[in-house]
C-alpha cells in the first residue's frame, strides 16, 4: 500500500499543512509530511485515543510536540486547537489520518479533507 500517495493528495487539498497515517493496532507511522516531526510515543498515543477517545477533553492531543485542547472526540474524529492552529484525526477501519492546519486555513476545510480521506480508506478495506 503507497500510503505516501494519499498524505501528499492530502496536502495538496492546501487545506491540511502536515499530515500522517498510523496503524491503528500497533500506533507505528506508515506515512507522513516531510518535516512532521511525529514521535512513536505520540502517534501510539494517537491511536489510543482514537480507540478511547473520552480523555481528549482533560489531557488534550499531544502531536508533534504541541498540544492541543479537545474541541470533540467521538468514535470517528477527534478535533483540537491551539491558537489559531488546529488538529484533525479520522479513523477508519486499520489507520487513523492525522492532519494540521495552520493560521490562515480554515478548520472545517481543513476538518473535512481529512474526514473525507478517511471515509475513503474505509470504502476501499483500509
Amino acid at each position: 500500500m503507497n500510503w505516501q500517495k494519499y498524505i501528499n493528495e492530502l496536502v495538496e487539498t492546501e487545506h491540511v499543512a502536515e499530515a500522517a497515517i498510523i496503524e491503528l493496532k500497533t500506533g507505528e507511522v506508515l506515512a507522513s509530511t516531510s518535516g512532521f516531526n511525529l514521535l512513536p510515543s505520540e502517534a501510539a498515543g494517537i491511536a489510543v485515543l482514537s480507540r478511547d477517545y473520552n480523555h481528549v477533553f482533560a489531557q488534550g492531543v499531544r502531536v508533534a510536540g504541541i498540544t492541543y485542547m479537545g474541541l470533540k472526540a467521538d468514535a470517528t474524529s477527534i478535533y483540537g486547537k491551539r491558537g489559531t492552529t488546529g488538529v484533525t484525526i479520522a479513523k477508519s477501519n486499520h489507520v487513523v489520518v492525522v492532519g494540521t492546519y495552520t493560521d490562515g486555513m480554515k478548520p472545517e476545510s481543513s476538518e473535512k479533507a481529512i474526514e473525507q480521506l478517511a471515509a475513503q480508506l474505509i470504502q476501499s478495506g483500509h
